[in-house]
């Protein structure tokens, strides 16, 4: 059971690295070959935009789909924590430094009550993190 435990663990992260950073210059590729375009120097860096174009079309896209989800089922989305930085990496690197200092969910426990809330979604790097505080 462990054995076919790590296959499936590797085989999901090939597959996520394969949609991520595989097809979508597999797509700009065909995309401009199909339409006769040249993109000489250029081609580097439409390749990386099409890797963020894709990884942004897929956020948006999860985003809308639980939407809809939550919507039909009428529930109300986890709140979120907003940084200000994009994907919350300042969030992420509050709660790293806060960490060495205090106790380990005591920063967790400065969010939770900023948000007035005991489950949230810190939403790290565009993944959804929800974590739940019960006394």
């Amino acid at each position: 059971m462990i054995l076919a435990s790590h296959t499936n663990f590797r085989l999901r992260i090939l597959k996520d690295i394969f949609q991520a950073l595989i097809i979508p210059p597999a797509l700009v590729s065909l995309c401009h070959r199909a339409l006769n375009v040249r993109l000489g120097w250029w081609s580097i860096p439409a390749y990386l935009l099409g890797i963020a174009l894709a990884a942004f079309i897929r956020v948006q896209y999860s985003d809308f789909v639980q939407a809809r989800e939550a919507r039909q089922l009428g529930a109300r989305p986890i709140p979120r924590v907003v940084g200000k930085w994009p994907g919350n990496i300042d969030v992420m690197l509050k709660l790293k430094k806060a960490l060495a200092s205090q106790y380990i969910y005591e920063p967790y426990l400065e969010l939770f009550e900023e948000y007035q809330c005991t489950t949230l979604n810190t939403r790290f790097l565009w993944v959804d993190n929800v974590g739940n505080f019960s006394r």
